[in-house]
């Protein structure tokens, strides 16, 4: 109800944009910039492609996660990212069907939400929160990537694909700014 209109909320992910709603941000924000800046150089802000994203989060690395680790914690056992946290206590033996299966453990509300950005160190080019948090929408449509708090550690990668039709709590956006000459 007030995630978008108080401040105590300011440096969280915008979240709950439909991919029309980013679209149409990205093409203000471009408008803006080009009137305000000198005719020297124009600008073009939109959402990345996938492979621009992967490179964003990743960097020089071949790394599953965008902190350059196969791991979700750090040495001193400090998370990397916003993301949900399963343990062994909620998977469960089916002998029935003979598969393994996750069982909820608690009947109250989930414990995860979105964090402000920059809970977690910065990654490869100084970008915080590129996995987790909130999966971010990419130039194709009602594709998002890199997971969110409400994900499995595996769902976190940076490979990670996500499908959505519409404006979710899940799932926000990131625009990329090019310089033209």
């Amino acid at each position: 109800e007030h995630y978008h209109a108080h401040s105590a909320f300011a440096d969280f992910p915008v979240v709950n944009i439909t991919n029309e709603g980013a679209q149409l941000y990205c093409q203000w924000l471009m408008d803006k910039i080009n009137q305000e800046t000198s005719s020297a150089y124009e600008v073009e802000v939109r959402l990345p492609s996938r492979e621009e994203w992967i490179r964003a989060a990743r960097g020089d690395t071949n790394s599953i996660y965008a902190w350059n680790s196969p791991y979700l914690q750090d040495a001193k056992g400090y998370f990397l990212c916003n993301f949900k946290k399963l343990g062994a206590e909620q998977i469960s033996f089916n002998a029935e069907n003979q598969e393994y299966e996750l069982v909820k453990t608690y009947d109250g509300p989930d414990a995860t939400l979105t964090e402000p950005g920059g809970n977690y160190p910065p990654y490869t080019f100084d970008l915080y929160d590129m996995c987790g948090n909130v999966a971010e929408m990419i130039a194709e449509n009602g594709k998002a990537v890199g997971g969110n708090f409400d994900s499995p550690g595996y769902d976190v990668r940076v490979e990670n694909i996500e499908e959505f039709e519409d404006a979710s709590p899940l799932v926000g956006f990131r625009p990329i700014l090019i310089i033209k000459d």
